[in-house]
């Protein structure tokens, strides 16, 4: 499967010629996560490599279902912003 969260939901954005990801509202990722959480959960699908689509379906709606996490992940492509760093060391 994508890294990519949008994709990961399936509400990629079909037509690139427009504004990208940003016209996606929060009522399409919420729709579509709960779509794919009732279809994947544990607890209801027995199939092979279910929990693990659950989480990836489950962290891409938690990255992209806030404002401030979803404007980072457009920008830089990665889920946790780089002051999360917390080893203390520097890069």
């Amino acid at each position: 499967r994508s890294n990519n969260h949008y994709e990961t939901l399936g509400v990629a954005d079909r037509d690139k010629k427009n504004e990208g990801n940003a016209s996606i509202d929060g009522n399409a990722l919420k729709k579509a996560y709960r779509k794919l959480a009732l279809q994947l959960h544990p607890d209801k699908c027995k199939a092979e490599g279910a929990e693990e689509a659950f989480k990836k379906v489950s962290n891409a709606y938690a990255t992209l279902s806030s404002a401030e996490s979803r404007a980072h992940y457009d920008r830089f492509g990665s889920d946790v912003p780089a002051s999360a760093n917390t080893d203390g060391g520097f890069p």
